[in-house]
């Protein structure tokens, strides 16, 4: 079972302002790294959110044991409008190197987009040539 947090002991990772599509393209995965700055040990939990600022329902994504010895890498498709992130014992907790990954557009898309542009310098040059 994974810890429980106190409001000190937790970091939010607020997602709210961030785009789900860009281009067509969908939210795939978020990346980041947990850094601690003492040796000892100590376990990390991480909990998805449905609304801005930590709040809303709580999903536990994971949960583990924390070591020193560099990064703790997080990837998750597990996609939320925020993070709770935190970290049992006396230490803090930094989040570092966010990264979103977007899906690149289905080639449908750019089929859908293509015809699109046929149709209309067709009908363009159909429009200029009756003039004539």
């Amino acid at each position: 079972m994974p810890p429980t947090l106190e409001p000190t002991d937790a970091i939010v990772l607020d997602l709210s302002n961030v785009k789900t599509k860009v281009g067509g393209a969908s939210l795939e995965n978020i990346t980041f790294d947990l850094y601690k700055d003492i040796t000892g040990g100590s376990t990390w939990v991480i909990y998805g959110t449905t609304l801005a600022g930590g709040k809303g329902t709580a999903t536990l994504i994971a949960s583990g044991k924390m070591l020193a010895t560099g990064p703790l890498v997080i990837t998750t498709s597990s996609i939320y409008t925020s993070y709770v992130i935190g970290l049992t014992g006396d230490c803090a907790l930094d989040i570092e190197n966010v990264q979103l990954d977007y899906a690149a557009p289905e080639p449908g898309t750019f089929a859908m987009l293509g015809i699109g542009v046929a149709a209309v310098l067709i009908f363009r040059k159909r429009l200029t040539g009756s003039r004539g």
